[in-house]
């Protein structure tokens, strides 16, 4: 691009979650909204498109970006090898099975006559877990001769939403795993702080819920027959010899911390009190870090450190920087943006904006809290103190990944009317606003057969500038 004399030094950083720049039309709720503010945005100021999955943002070659991945990325301003690739590496080298903390596991296990649980996300989608991981872990466990059982999330997210049965046969098939317990990754997974969904979780574990002699595959047809898909399935109990007890050893094995955080808190957390609790958990491992401020817990694989990211080098220019995200998307923007660390930076200020309680799904309110967000970032743009603004608008993520195609087209057009309004103020407070996005989403809400498509889309997502002093400017791509 041309150099452009007497750019505003103030910058916004816009992140629309889940909007993809996608070629196909699979009821594209990107195409199919009415968005004049992107559309003016996108054509007449420097845009391009940028990828936001596989290598390029240090996942596996094909293996589509998701929220984490994309902000990191983004606030390091280059690739950054990511947990799922770590971990695949180590089992390839298998070195898993030398690592000091699941030695220790073990041990502990064999000493004590334990049961080991296995507590994760039961998928390949490859954003909170990975079904490859759970098998390799119980491969060297039972070499061991410790009794296994499996705690399983279903999911129907980062997948299809019903889907659940092949990793369920899969499991099946498997010798050294015992079925424990099932439920959809909405409850026991949630990261609202909604705590009446993990003490449902808590107390299935516990064998204090509901409990079933039906089979998983049984169970799952019942659930699916009332009208409930993977995610949202009741948690039920298959055997009662496969309960958590005081002593026992827990295993989670999310590699993503965000959703495995309040469910950890619930079992290690002395100060916990959103609910009673009949004990705490004596052995919990954790496949990466979920609670460090607030439980030093054993972590089979550490964070590395970035250093140099974005809030960093702001800090060093002695620069305000503002973060804002609604509840869904807060850590997104704050720890995982940050590269992974909660140090707090002179000068950096954090906002969140409650995402809305009043509905179970998003798709009950598109809109979800970006007109609130949208009010309180236009604050700090027309706060000359602040040089630096970042929001993530979750919309079309969140919505997106409902599967309601119509729901998803709303959110898209919501989160257009407040682009329109960041533009206006933009251009009053000589702000210079970037726009991207951290993966697709809503940029497809169907498969080709016409069932609901929830999951990330590994299409390219948007890049673009906006100050009015760019009007006709374009973006020229170098090589490498």
């Amino acid at each position: 691009m041309s150099t452009i004399k007497n750019i505003s030094k103030r910058v916004l950083l816009v992140i629309l979650d889940g909007f993809g720049i996608n070629t196909e039309d699979n009821k594209n709720a990107i195409k199919a909204a009415s968005k004049p503010n992107l559309d003016f945005l996108f054509s007449h100021f420097p845009y391009t498109t940028i990828e936001a999955g596989g290598e390029a943002v240090g996942l596996p070659k094909g293996v589509a970006g998701n929220s984490e991945v994309g902000h990191m990325n983004l606030g390091a301003g280059r690739p950054v090898r990511q947990d799922l690739v770590r971990i695949n590496e180590a089992i390839q080298a298998k070195t898993l099975e030398s690592m000091p903390e699941l030695q220790n596991l073990i041990t502990k296990a064999k000493t004590e006559n334990k049961k080991v649980h296995l507590m994760g996300l039961l998928s390949d989608g490859g954003v909170h877990s990975s079904i490859d991981h759970l098998e390799a872990l119980a491969e060297i466990l039972y070499s061991h001769d410790l009794e296994l059982w499996l705690h399983a999330f279903a999911d129907g997210r980062d997948t299809e939403p019903s889907c659940a049965a092949k990793y369920i046969e899969r499991i099946d098939k498997n010798p050294k795993i015992k079925f424990a317990s099932l439920q959809g990754r909405s409850i026991g997974m949630d990261r609202d702080r909604r705590w009446e969904k993990i003490k449902r979780a808590y107390d299935t574990f516990l064998g204090n819920g509901e409990k079933t002699t039906l089979t998983p595959i049984e169970f799952l047809q019942q659930e699916y027959q009332a009208g409930r898909s993977d995610e949202f399935l009741n948690p039920i109990l298959f055997d009662s010899h496969g309960a958590i007890t005081k002593d026992d050893c827990i295993f989670f094995f999310n590699f993503r911390p965000d959703r495995a955080i309040q469910l950890s808190l619930a079992f290690t957390d002395k100060s916990f009190n959103e609910f009673e609790r009949p004990f705490m958990a004596k052995h919990f491992l954790c496949m990466v870090p979920y609670i460090p401020d607030e439980v030093q817990l054993p972590i089979l694989f550490d964070k590395e450190q970035l250093q140099g990211v974005m809030a960093d080098h702001l800090e060093s220019l002695g620069l305000n920087q503002f973060h804002i995200a609604e509840t869904e998307k807060y850590a997104h923007v704050t720890y995982f943006f940050n590269g992974g660390s909660k140090k707090e930076h002179t000068g950096e200020s954090f906002v969140l904006v409650p995402s809305p309680k009043e509905v179970a799904t998003y798709n009950l309110k598109p809109e979800m809290s970006a007109p609130e967000v949208t009010q309180k970032l236009i604050a700090a743009i027309e706060d000359e103190k602040q040089s630096f603004m970042l929001v993530n608008y979750a919309n079309c993520d969140m919505v997106g990944h409902t599967g309601d195609f119509k729901a998803a087209i709303k959110a898209v057009e919501a989160v257009d009317s407040c682009i329109g309004e960041l533009m206006k103020a933009c251009e009053k407070n000589d702000v210079t606003m970037l726009l991207t996005a951290d993966h697709g989403n809503s940029d497809q809400m169907a498969y080709k057969d016409g069932t609901p498509h929830t999951s990330h889309t590994g299409a390219p997502v948007p890049f673009s500038l906006y100050s009015p002093k760019l009007e006709g400017a374009k973006i020229e791509i170098s090589s490498g």
